[in-house]
């Protein structure tokens, strides 16, 4: 394995994992779809029909990465396509329930030039309204497009993004989840500059973080596959601190391997008492 660089996922996927991703994933969509169409058509205040609406979709995108997960997926591109999917399925779902809640006896089989004829009646009567009067079809209709963007880009971007940050090792056959935290540090220099260092191999410029004296503050976050002790890994994080003091942490690098020299010596850059080796 490669000692300097950046980790990607090899593309690889076990046998039964696709198979098992999409029989949960797909009933899973249809089930989100229609019961926050429900909620959101039981409830009257926009406040909490809101709250369903972010409930569901960064629910949905969760669950998504999880099953990713499970079924051992590091393929980046069916993550995508799964991601999709879900998220189609999930928003046409959510408009046949809404027609079913509407329209009684209507089927559950819809064609899309009779749903998209639903819609713009329901928008020309008016969907909500505004003290006694209907809110206008434009207005209508730029609500439903931004929340059907919503779904469509969080629930396909967001595994996606988190599966090709989740690093695997191919030897083991697992995840590397836990980290271990060396700092606070000090900001030093560009991360751009340090990314281009890291990405030929040298670390040399890690070397000189000293320790910081108040936020914002850099963080190495250290990880190693326990099993083989032959990946290596290290993120460079900028922590800020909110306004209510809470750390909010940015990766400014991520996953750049390193070797286990490396790995030992970036653990101890926060311990004064140890000797700082060469990178």
């Amino acid at each position: 394995m490669g000692q300097h660089g950046f980790f990607h996922h090899s593309g690889k996927m076990t046998l039964w994992g696709p198979a098992m991703v999409m029989l949960l994933a797909l009933p899973l969509a249809l089930i989100a779809g229609n019961l926050s169409a429900v909620l959101i058509y039981v409830f009257d205040w926009i406040a909490v029909k809101i709250v369903i609406l972010f409930a569901t979709i960064i629910g949905l995108s969760f669950a998504v990465y999880g099953l990713l997960r499970v079924g051992r997926i590091r393929n980046t591109t069916f993550a995508l396509v799964v991601g999709f999917l879900v998220a189609i399925l999930a928003w046409t779902s959510s408009w046949v329930a809404l027609a079913q809640a509407l329209i009684d006896g209507h089927p559950w089989l819809w064609h899309p030039g009779d749903l998209y004829a639903f819609a713009q009646t329901v928008a020309e009567q008016g969907r909500w309204q505004k003290g006694d009067q209907p809110i206008p079809a434009l207005v209508t209709w730029s609500v439903w497009v931004i929340e059907a963007l919503m779904f469509v880009s969080v629930i396909t971007v967001l595994p996606w993004d988190y599966l090709r940050n989740s690093p695997y090792c191919e030897d083991c056959g697992r995840w590397l989840d836990a980290n271990t935290s060396v700092g606070p540090f000090a900001p030093g220099g560009d991360p751009y500059a340090i990314r281009a260092e890291i990405e030929r191999g040298n670390l040399s410029s890690l070397l000189y973080l000293g320790p910081a004296q108040d936020a914002p503050y850099w963080e190495l976050q250290l990880r190693y596959c326990g099993l083989c002790e032959n990946m290596y890994l290290a993120n460079l994080v900028r922590l800020t601190l909110d306004d209510e003091g809470e750390h909010k942490r940015h990766k400014l690098i991520r996953n750049f391997y390193i070797s286990r020299q490396q790995y030992d010596t970036l653990w101890d850059l926060d311990k004064p008492d140890k000797l700082k080796g060469q990178l």
